[in-house]
């Protein structure tokens, strides 16, 4: 009921904005949705109210950190640790600094720093994590075993487990990958369906082909700069952006809540009793203007200097007719990937335990696939401006050569850098950070060849 808590801690904040606590509310709820940029805005609220306050600084820190802004995170942990010097908290979050950051030696150093005593399940996970990454198979599992072997909560143990996936396949031991998966998803206990994904597919190509959308008020400044790139978690969305971040033109926006926060908007400002996507019929041309605002206020602190902008929203293939209205002009790219690699990435990565429950179920995956596929479709044939089909394969395979087709798609000149974007000093804010900091790859291009025995539920729904 994030929705809910967040419209009540909006509320609070509004009744009594003196008061340090609904500061801290409404960041965790806005963090919560990954609106990480609200959650700083509301945690530097809070803390100017309470300064010094142990517990803001802690939520601003994994805030600007999960906002990509090492840096800062770091900045602010610093003045943490002038509070509450040596705590395993700090601990831990220096350690994830470092791992963001690919300094793999010193985030075990700091963990290392952790009294017996104090080592929680998260550390655990941290450690196991971070040895992994490292290659030290024997102390990563015994890391890994404290927390699948029962510490901790079933969300944890099933993350535990996520990383054991992780560690088997890189010993190229796939089938116990496949097994540890399984035991993940099953910590998880989740009964995934694909209905609301078909249903809210349904309702977008009834209501947002061209021709109903050309009867709707639309924002009247152009967009253009804002680039929306659409695709399946696992796509490869995050190495997309981080070859374009390395560009003097382009700004990484990651995946940004801006859209949905609009989204959340629209009923309110039009005043409309229509449930969502119908409202966007009562829309006038002042609420697409207002609309629009609200968007650009979200990417202010993005956008900066640069002629362009990504977001890459993993909800934009529903939102994207609205979008269309209140941001005229705004380009979009459909990046795609072979289903089966796509859904051993999804299945095989903890995306269950950050809310995709879907990713649990090989079917009800294959099913979210297809649909989320033939949505990319319709946008392909109902978008204006036309987007610009991308294929992942085709990108690692002949890297410049794409990159070159999506740079003019954008408008912005050629930059040699992009060809090494894994130098790039921005940090991915999604899971995939760890990858796009690497060299171009071509290994996971038929990953799923690794898994073919376990994916005949997928097969069968994907008629392949």
């Amino acid at each position: 009921m994030f929705d809910l808590a967040l419209e009540q801690a909006q509320a609070a904040a509004e009744r009594e904005p003196k008061r340090p606590e609904v500061w801290y509310e409404l960041g965790e709820a806005l963090a919560e949705q990954r609106d990480f940029l609200g959650a700083i805005e509301a945690f530097e609220r809070g803390l100017r109210l309470a300064p010094n306050s142990a517990q803001f600084l802690s939520q601003l820190a994994n805030a600007t950190l999960n906002n990509g802004d090492l840096g800062r995170s770091q900045e602010i942990l610093d003045s943490l640790a002038r509070i509450v010097p040596g705590s395993a908290a700090l601990a831990l979050h220096q350690a994830q600094i470092h791992l963001r950051a690919n300094r793999l030696q010193e985030a075990e150093e700091t963990l290392r720093t952790t009294p017996e005593g104090e080592r929680s399940a998260e550390w655990h996970i941290q450690l196991g994590t971070v040895l992994v990454s490292m290659k030290k198979w024997e102390p990563a599992e015994a890391a890994l075993r404290v927390v699948s072997e029962g510490a901790g909560t079933p969300n944890q143990r099933a993350f535990a487990w996520f990383q054991w996936a992780k560690m088997r396949e890189k010993q190229e031991d796939y089938d116990g990958a496949w097994a540890a998966a399984t035991e993940a998803h099953r910590t998880l206990d989740r009964k995934p369906s694909a209905d609301r994904y078909r249903r809210a597919a349904t309702e977008t190509k009834r209501l947002m082909d061209r021709q109903t959308r050309a009867g709707w008020a639309r924002a009247s400044m152009p967009a253009d700069d804002i680039v929306l790139i659409v695709g399946m978690p696992r796509s490869g969305t995050s190495l997309l952006e981080q070859i374009l971040s390395v560009t003097s033109t382009v700004a990484n926006g990651g995946e940004l809540s801006a859209a949905a926060i609009t989204q959340r908007r629209l009923p309110l400002l039009t005043d409309s009793f229509l449930p969502w996507p119908k409202c966007i019929a009562d829309m006038r041309p002042a609420d697409a203007d207002a609309l629009q605002a609200i968007y650009r206020g979200q990417i202010a602190g993005i956008a900066a200097d640069r002629v362009r902008v990504t977001d890459k929203s993993l909800l934009l293939v529903n939102q994207l007719g609205m979008l269309s209205l209140i941001l005229p002009g705004v380009r979009s790219i459909m990046l795609r990937r072979h289903p089966l690699d796509n859904i051993v990435s999804c299945h095989t990565t903890h995306l269950a335990c950050l809310g995709h429950e879907y990713t649990s179920d090989l079917r009800t995956l294959a099913e979210v696939w297809r649909i989320r596929n033939e949505l990319q479709d319709f946008w392909m044939a109902e978008m204006d401006p036309k987007p610009l089909d991308l294929h992942y394969e085709a990108l690692v395979s002949d890297q410049e050569a794409q990159t070159r087709r999506v740079l003019d798609h954008l408008e912005v000149p050629w930059d040699p850098r992009c060809l090494e974007f894994h130098r790039s000093q921005r940090v991915a804010r999604t899971i995939s950070f760890d990858q796009v900091n690497q060299k171009m790859y071509t290994t996971s291009v038929e990953r799923w060849r690794r898994y073919e025995r376990h994916l005949g539920p997928a097969i069968d729904v994907l008629g392949l």
